[in-house]
């Protein structure tokens, strides 16, 4: 064979070689739900079930760690789970790390449940954060106390009749699961596996995704086959507003933020007019009362807090010797307390507790301030020339005059004798138009006549 046909052939070859496309690599999409389960994380799973969708991925990984949140937004994020077309594999993890309270129910759904070691999960008892009057008093049998037990109850058995009904779908330990429900039990990772409440304890993602390579899964489009040993992962993030949305969720932030509004605004009702507290503390209380929402703040706690902020700005215009101000920062403490009921998401003791003192202090600085202009002599307008002196422009009666002082000319009257030009008055008051005034005590000491009788001599006394 010729070298000018070797070198055809060789070309051909190439062509061939480089026309070949290879085969799509598996790809696994990732999401990190950590902290409270709230709106923000109720779109961000749902549109990482999406995104997963849309690419075609082999699953969607959520790499789970939550102390629980909103019922409501925990149920809508199982709903998108039991009816996602792609696989959702819930990975409780880094270790250290739990599926609480409404992390259960999530955790329950997926198609796939793992943990990673030292971790937990659990203690699912729904907080009943502000006890409302229901209508089946004949349920409560007219006893008192009773009707917050029976709504109580069914809220509990409501809760235990899903989270069963899921994890027999995905051949879980249901009893278990009720157990949580009911009496706030929790798990390790390792006593989870023994009792099936979930399906593995891996290390890291990576030894998840080998283990679960192969797995048949049911999902709501049918029987799918997971292939993840080689997959490659594609983590999805949050938006920076949406990040810091999930950041002041926090309730030791949201208190922090609320008290800072409080603060803005109890400067400004001190010093009437629009400035930056004003406008600072009202950006901060409107982000509180957001976080607030997103993990189902009390209202009862609330509107406590907004009590104690009205009794201390009540203090500002009322003389109360203190006491709107003790009454305001009880309020503000116990309104504290009862914010947030729950031991997964309650605000530290010391913050409270360093809060009321900080608000005491304040309110002190800015009373006294305020105590202390009220103490001030008037310097503008008429009240400022009571008790001035001025001088007599020409002579003053009870039906004319005029008087000159601070470089105006005013009209003035008296009720006293005559005062004659040039003289000194003292402005006593404004009324009916004029200035009423009357002799300076200069000039009426020297208005007065001194008597001088004629000195008697000493007995003895030369003449």
């Amino acid at each position: 064979m010729s070298i000018r046909i070797r070198i055809i052939i060789g070309f051909i070859a190439l062509a061939l070689v480089s026309g070949v496309t290879p085969a799509a690599a598996e790809q696994v999409k990732v999401i990190r739900l950590h902290g409270i389960i709230s709106p923000i994380t109720m779109k961000y799973l749902q549109n990482g079930i999406e995104e997963a969708t849309a690419s075609g991925a082999s699953c969607l990984v959520v790499q789970l760690d939550t102390p629980g949140g909103l019922e409501v937004s925990s149920h809508e994020m199982v709903k998108a789970i039991l009816n996602s077309p792609v696989p959702v594999v819930v990975f409780v993890s880094p270790r250290g790390a739990r599926a609480a309270s409404a992390g259960l129910f999530i955790t329950m759904a997926a198609h796939v449940a793992a943990m990673a070691p030292n971790t937990s999960i659990g203690s699912a008892h729904p907080v009943q954060l502000m006890s409302m009057p229901g209508k089946d008093k004949k349920d409560a049998k007219k006893s008192p106390g009773k009707e917050n037990d029976v709504i109580s109850a069914k809220i509990v058995n409501d809760l235990v009749s899903t989270a069963t009904s899921i994890a027999k779908t995905r051949q879980r330990n249901a009893t278990w699961v009720e157990k949580a429900i009911r009496e706030s039990a929790s798990l390790s990772a390792e006593e989870a596996l023994k009792l099936k409440v979930i399906d593995l304890v891996v290390s890291d993602l990576d030894e998840l995704l080998t283990k679960i390579d192969g797995r048949t899964v049911e999902t709501n489009g049918g029987p799918l086959t997971l292939a993840t040993a080689n997959a490659a992962k594609d983590l999805i993030e949050l938006s920076a507003i949406k990040k810091f949305l999930l950041a002041i969720s926090n309730p030791n932030v949201a208190y922090i933020l609320l008290m800072l509004g409080f603060y803005g605004l109890i400067h400004e009702f001190a010093n009437p007019g629009i400035g930056i507290a004003g406008v600072a503390g009202g950006i901060c209380l409107i982000l509180a009362l957001f976080s607030l929402q997103s993990i189902g703040a009390s209202l009862a706690g609330l509107l406590l807090l907004f009590f104690g902020m009205v009794l201390l700005v009540l203090e500002f215009f009322i003389p109360s010797h203190g006491i709107l101000t003790v009454g305001g920062i009880s309020a503000f403490v116990l309104g504290s307390f009862m914010l947030i009921d729950s031991p997964f998401l309650a605000i530290s003791a010391g913050l409270i507790i360093s809060m009321a003192v900080t608000t005491l202090l304040i309110c002190s600085v800015l009373i006294g301030l305020v105590i202390r202009a009220h103490r001030l002599p008037v310097k503008t307008g008429l009240e400022a020339l009571l008790g001035s002196q001025a001088e007599a422009r020409d002579d003053i009666t009870d039906k004319d005059g005029c008087v000159f002082t601070r470089g105006e000319l005013w009209s003035a009257r008296t009720r006293d004798n005559k005062i004659a030009k040039g003289s000194q008055v003292t402005i006593l008051e404004h009324s009916g138009g004029f200035l009423w005034v009357k002799a300076a005590p200069d000039e009426e000491a020297g208005r007065i006549p001194v008597k001088r009788g004629k000195r008697k001599p000493k007995k003895g006394a030369k003449k």
